[in-house]
């Protein structure tokens, strides 16, 4: 397993960040999908969707629902933001 140590604080995502994830995906495992980004996107927000690895083909539905969401939900913040600057 290749690792890379970063400190948190050197690698910031400062903006929204979606992690949609697979609860039966025994690749992938959510855990330690978010526990390794959740230091880097302060503002993380985490989907699980009932799925294996290919969650966006097994449910793609529900997957463009949850993007669609966190888009709408991500331009309103920002409108909200430009309008009181």
């Amino acid at each position: 397993m290749i690792t890379a140590d970063i400190p948190t604080g050197q690698a910031q995502l400062n903006k929204p960040v979606l992690l949609i994830t697979a609860t039966k995906d025994a690749v992938g495992l959510a855990s330690l999908a978010e526990g390794g980004t959740r230091p880097y996107a302060p503002d993380l927000r985490v989907k699980p969707v009932e799925a294996g690895h290919w969650v966006q083909l097994e449910k793609k539905d529900e997957t463009n629902a949850i993007l669609e969401e966190f888009f709408l939900e991500v331009s309103r913040t920002k409108n909200e933001k430009d309008k009181r600057e």
